[in-house]
C-alpha cells in the first residue's frame, strides 16, 4: 500500500462533541466527520486486519464517547 496522508482542509471544532465514521472497503477508505466527507482513500485495504488505535496530534486531550465497529 502506498499513499501519502493528507492533512483535513479544517480541524474539528474544539470542546464540542462531533460524529465521526471510519468506513474501510477493500480498495478505498472513507472518513467522514458529522456526515460530511473529510477524507477518501484509494488503495489496497483488502489484507489489513489489525486493531482500531485512536491518536490525536500533540498534546491535545481527546475523549472517546462510544466506538462501535461491523464487519460486513
Amino acid at each position: 500500500m502506498s499513499w501519502t496522508p493528507r492533512r483535513a482542509p479544517r480541524r474539528v471544532p474544539l470542546n464540542e462533541w462531533v460524529g465521526i465514521e471510519l468506513v474501510v472497503l477493500p480498495s478505498q477508505m472513507f472518513l467522514y466527520v458529522d456526515g460530511k466527507t473529510r477524507q477518501a482513500v484509494n488503495a489496497d485495504f483488502s489484507k489489513i486486519d489489525a486493531p482500531l488505535a485512536i491518536w490525536t496530534e500533540g498534546r491535545t486531550k481527546l475523549q472517546v464517547k462510544s466506538v462501535e465497529m461491523a464487519v460486513p
